[in-house]
């Protein structure tokens, strides 16, 4: 018997070829930052929004319909159809000039969401973020400074595991 196999399609080979999509691809997306300052305290937020994914490779659908890579991806699919918007928030003070650190929260509402089907993205984070700044002209005078003492440093640890790496009789 002979089994024909039609050839491979991007209509053939997609769950929702609607639009002409392509897979695993976000149609709409939106950011926004505002940050207020005020002397040396400073607040912001941004917002971010990404529509669901429309359409992927119809054999992950296929996989799971028949019970053969049973992930749930057809279900996900039915059920995520809106986007998702995610706000962040952040707050600091800057101690000096060069010197400044910051409390970060991503994903504030905690939101469960997906940029590719099945693959969930990270839910609220804390952060505490210490950032600094320095003179770049200074910084381009002490960097042959930093490569010979970088350098110094590889060359040693290099000859350190030549050395490790004889063997003894």
């Amino acid at each position: 018997p002979t089994i024909l196999i039609p050839a491979a399609t991007y209509t053939n080979t997609s769950y929702d070829p609607s639009n002409n999509i392509l897979k695993f691809r976000i149609r709409d997306t939106f950011r926004s930052d505002i940050q207020f300052d005020y002397k040396k305290v400073f607040a912001g937020f941004s917002v971010r929004y990404n529509s669901h994914v429309q359409n992927i490779d119809k054999a992950f659908v296929d996989l799971d319909d028949d019970g053969t890579l049973t992930t749930g991806v057809r279900n996900w699919m039915e059920t995520h159809q809106s986007g998702t918007t995610l706000v962040d928030v952040r707050a600091g003070v800057n101690l000096s000039k060069q010197v400044r650190v910051a409390m970060i929260v991503n994903n504030v509402s905690n939101e469960v969401y997906s940029l590719r089907p099945l693959s969930i993205e990270a839910p609220r984070t804390f952060q505490v973020q210490l950032s600094t700044t320095f003179d770049a002209d200074r910084a381009t005078a002490l960097l042959p400074f930093a490569r010979r003492r970088v350098g110094a440093l590889v060359s040693a640890g290099l000859r350190a595991l030549t050395c490790s790496g004889q063997e003894h009789t």
